[in-house]
């Protein structure tokens, strides 16, 4: 009962961080459950849903099936559909029932492969981590799987790693953070993962370096650097002086060869402000206050990954909601930026809340109010957040 949540909901698990991540291929996905983890995923999880769509199939788990472990109908089903479909590849999801009485996706998909020729994927998702989980697992697969390790270098190129509408939203994010590094005289390669597919995957190594925009991406900027040599810059362009901080990152990193992560500071004192979500854009936005002269001390909190590396000594990382009721009460902070869902805790009502939303936290209720990180609207947000309120607490 410790991690009992009384005032938010369930966040995204990793199976629908995988299919978020999968969205935009020719990819046949098969969600091994019983239905009700597929709705989850297309009615509460994915922004791009009502706009268009994916084929994501539900095997349908059936009580026998799952009592005594054969999934010979869900690998038939599976091969037959991919016969008619044709995609470019398969990938088998597993869920808590799945993982519970351990189905071996992996092997399910080497099968699948085997018998129909078509590259097969699978991913021991269980639906008890978060979405990150599945989001990174993703990329990493993917680029080990259809990347060209022998591609030419291009000049001047980047990959964008951790682009996911479970942070970003379907706003037009993706296009606009593309649109500030083609405007400061790079190429960019490939967005890991949206609006890319798998010629951009498949050219991905020959980028000079990679940029983090969010936690999702920071396991394949690792294995790339490692693998490949390819260092990565960490850090989202918001605000005038946080992009430029960014874009002069990537020159120094390309020039040298080695990884820029920005350090995280922190100032002492009262009125501190929280701010609440993935760990990078977290970052970024404190990064972007304090360069405009921010003077209160702003604490990032994640309930999802939180780097030590990457993480301001006062920083909290979040197990449980509990834990977030105890920093509120702490008296540490007056102004909160997160997630509009945040003013259900009873122990908001004293402090002002600077809605952020968060899709993986509201879902469908506000992803469409996800502002362009490079754009107006969220430079209004960083002036409303760095001073302390004078009027009282938004309602």
């Amino acid at each position: 009962m410790g991690r009992l949540s009384i005032y938010l909901p369930p966040f995204t698990g990793d199976y629908s961080g995988v299919c978020s991540a999968l969205f935009d291929f020719n990819c046949l996905i098969v969600l091994c459950d019983a239905s009700c983890c597929t709705k989850n995923y297309i009615n509460y999880d994915e922004p791009r849903w009502s706009r268009n769509k994916t084929t994501t199939l539900c095997a349908q788990l059936r009580t026998m099936e799952v009592a005594l472990g054969d999934d010979s109908r869900i690998i038939n089903q599976t091969i037959e559909a991919a016969q008619a479909l044709k995609p470019d590849f398969i990938a088998l999801l597993g869920s808590p029932v799945p993982a519970i009485i351990g189905m071996d996706m992996k092997g399910m998909a080497r099968e699948v492969e085997e018998r129909t020729g078509i590259p097969a994927l699978g991913f021991d998702t269980t639906g008890f981590v978060n979405y990150h989980r599945g989001v990174s697992s993703a990329l990493v697969e993917l680029f080990r799987r259809f990347s060209d390790p022998h591609t030419p270098k291009i000049p001047r190129s980047v990959n964008l790693l951790g682009l996911t509408p479970l942070d970003l939203g379907a706003v037009g994010n993706a296009d606009a953070l593309r649109a500030v590094v083609e405007d400061a005289g790079f190429s960019v390669v490939c967005n890991f993962l949206m609006d890319s597919d798998l010629e951009d995957l498949c050219q991905s190594p020959g980028a000079s370096v990679n940029l983090v925009i969010t936690s999702s991406g920071l396991a394949l900027a690792r294995e790339m650097e490692e693998a490949l040599g390819i260092p990565y810059v960490i850090g989202m362009p918001i605000g005038t002086k946080q992009t430029q901080a960014v874009i002069d990152l990537l020159e120094e990193s390309m020039k040298k060869g080695i990884s820029q992560i920005p350090s995280a500071n922190n100032q002492e004192g009262n009125e501190g402000l929280l701010i609440l979500g993935d760990q990078i854009i977290a970052n970024s936005i404190r990064n972007a206050l304090q360069a405009m002269g921010c003077t209160r001390p702003v604490v990032v909190s994640s309930f999802f990954e939180l780097e030590p590396a990457l993480s301001a000594p006062a920083d909290i990382r979040l197990e449980k909601e509990a834990d977030l009721i105890r920093a509120l009460q702490s008296g540490s902070f007056s102004t909160v930026l997160g997630d509009p869902l945040l003013h259900r805790i009873p122990q908001m009502a004293s402090l002002e809340l600077i809605p952020l939303p968060h899709p993986v936290i509201s879902g469908r209720l506000h992803w469409d109010e996800v502002p362009l990180f490079t754009g107006e609207d969220m430079q209004k947000l960083l002036h409303r957040a760095i001073n302390p309120p004078h009027q009282g607490k938004e309602k």
